[in-house]
């Protein structure tokens, strides 16, 4: 679901720039996209193991942007709801979303850029457009994922809100 052979494609058009592409975790998918990376010569892009969840917002600190790719899929028009981008938010980071779907948290909480998915080329502008903002306009965007995330997204506001959906259906049924 992540399409990430879509993130090594606009990695190997950026050769000639000073970038590293990290990629944190483990999946079924791992050992193919390591094999295709070495075999695209992507001398910048490291392949981490999983960290803990409560370390996520810690190393999104570490990082300018976050990259969140999908594939196209017609269940997505329904909506998405992702744990990844909530930790991305959540650790205040920048995020570089490709996505066609029926909802776009990354505008809503305008803490990012949402570009074509499965589209090396609309990644790799993104990413440039991203990265050519200073690194406090970086910095903003991700502070603005994170008030959006805590605002929005806790199970506290998201506990209230189906209860009163709830009460509201209950009561108007």
């Amino acid at each position: 679901a992540n399409a990430l052979d879509t993130l090594l494609d606009a990695a190997a058009r950026q050769e000639d720039k000073p970038l590293a592409f990290v990629l944190v975790g483990d999946g079924p998918e791992k050992p193919r996209l390591e094999r295709r990376a070495r075999e695209l010569g992507l001398a910048q892009l490291y392949f981490a193991p999983p960290i803990p969840k409560a370390q996520i917002p810690s190393l999104m600190e570490l990082i300018d942007i976050a990259y969140l790719g999908w594939q196209r899929q017609p269940l997505y028009r329904f909506g998405i709801a992702p744990n990844k981008l909530i930790d991305y938010m959540m650790g205040g980071c920048p995020v570089l979303h490709a996505v066609e779907a029926g909802n776009d948290p990354v505008l809503e909480a305008g803490c990012g850029l949402t570009v074509a998915p499965e589209d090396p080329g609309a990644v790799a502008g993104g990413l440039a457009t991203l990265l050519a903002l200073t690194w406090r306009e970086r910095r903003a965007l991700g502070e603005r994922g994170r008030a959006y995330a805590l605002a929005n997204l806790t199970y506290p506001v998201l506990g209230q809100r189906f209860l009163t959906t709830f009460e509201h259906e209950v009561t108007h049924g």
